[in-house]
């Protein structure tokens, strides 16, 4: 590695370091929210703050935590996706309450600010969940959560000893996530034959003095990459055509890449010769997708005049899935994806900021009869 790749490593940890001192405390809010576990959500925090650095070159500063949250919901949404709850059926669409931070497991709800049991005391020193991903450069990530006020942690690999960076969350620094880059094997993606792909790594915790805190003896590092991986593979049935500008008046298109397991569904901007710019993520999804439901709560995306484009994502046996907005002036539209017909992507256009999250949807059978319907709390 020579010096301007080496410049350009260490401008990448600071900018994330200053990240995660001013974010990590909001993401572990959502995440305590989501899970009502403390320890889940301790874990849930730093595997989406690790995604995060492994992207942060091609992430604007002003949009890291908005990435941040997106990849924490999508995480808890895959750690959680054989506990996913059927989606309630109602009669009449309940009124909602506000909040600032909002994601979903099976049926959308909104998560609070404020209030409510906030997460209990750390436990004793040990290590938490233990990750790794292919770094796209020829290297290797090992990341992880420590409980305890660590000064040093190492991970041992094949023989080869190697510091880790560390980050202490800025309100309690017995919160530690570490990361480090190496070179070496891979280990196989989860679940693989024994055996198959490279060694374990064994991490140690030190604190100040040089004493050995906590090691991993007896805990296995998982391969988290499937997200990232899959959203490199070939596109999964039909593009989906809005007729929605965004923006700068290009049209909004929809669609799914992925594999036999597992589809990420992707936004972009389509311009007038037909060629499409991604704008961002919304959701990861099963394949086939199953219960009935609205999922990943809301999305949004830049539309003209200031105005927003809010959409959904609804499974189940429906003829159509309308969205709302109490704002007047909107218009919205519906599109099935082609691989999965019982799976909606619904959208509403012209919606002010304001109302964006003010948003319901309902699904109704071939004789317009409500089967199912949401207002996102």
């Amino acid at each position: 590695m020579d010096r301007h790749e080496r410049d350009a490593d260490r401008d990448r940890d600071d900018g994330f370091t200053d990240f995660m001192s001013e974010c990590a405390h909001r993401l572990h809010r959502v995440a305590y929210l989501l899970t009502g576990d403390a320890g889940q959500a301790e874990e849930l925090t730093q595997a989406a703050l690790v995604r995060t650095y492994t992207a942060w070159r091609r992430i604007r500063r002003d949009d890291a935590y908005a990435y941040a949250r997106r990849v924490l919901v999508n995480q808890h949404n895959d750690w959680w996706r054989g506990r996913l709850r059927r989606e309630r059926l109602v009669p009449d669409v309940p009124e909602r309450s506000t909040g600032d931070d909002r994601a979903t497991t099976g049926k959308v709800r909104t998560l609070e600010s404020g209030g409510g049991a906030q997460p209990g005391s750390p436990p004793a020193s040990r290590f938490g969940q233990l990750a790794q991903l292919d770094d796209r450069a020829g290297g290797i990530v090992d990341y992880g959560l420590f409980h305890g006020d660590a000064a040093r942690i190492t991970v041992d690999a094949g023989g080869r000893v190697v510091g880790a960076h560390l980050a202490h969350w800025s309100r309690d620094r017995s919160f530690t996530v570490f990361w480090v880059r190496r070179t070496g094997t891979l280990l196989s993606p989860t679940p693989a034959p024994e055996g198959a792909g490279g060694t374990q790594p064994r991490f140690t915790a030190y604190n100040e003095a040089g004493e050995v805190l906590g090691t991993s003896d007896g805990q296995e590092s998982r391969r988290s990459d499937g997200g990232v991986n899959a959203e490199d593979r070939e596109r999964v049935g039909d593009v989906i055509r809005t007729g929605t500008p965004v923006a700068d008046g290009r049209e909004l298109v929809l669609w799914f890449v992925g594999d036999d397991q597992q589809a990420i569904l992707k936004a972009g901007a389509r311009d007038r010769a037909g060629t499409i710019a991604e704008l961002k993520l919304l959701g990861n999804y099963h394949r086939p997708p199953f219960d009935i439901g609205f999922y990943h709560g809301l999305q949004t995306i830049d539309g003209p005049g200031g105005k927003q484009i809010v959409l959904c994502t609804y499974v189940g046996p429906a003829a159509r899935v309308v969205a709302g907005s109490p704002a007047a002036g909107v218009t919205h539209g519906f599109g099935r994806w082609s691989a999965h017909p019982e799976l909606f992507i619904v959208w509403v256009a012209g919606v002010p900021p304001e109302s964006a999250y003010q948003t319901t949807a309902t699904a109704y059978d071939v004789q317009g009869t409500m089967v199912a319907a949401s207002n996102f709390r």
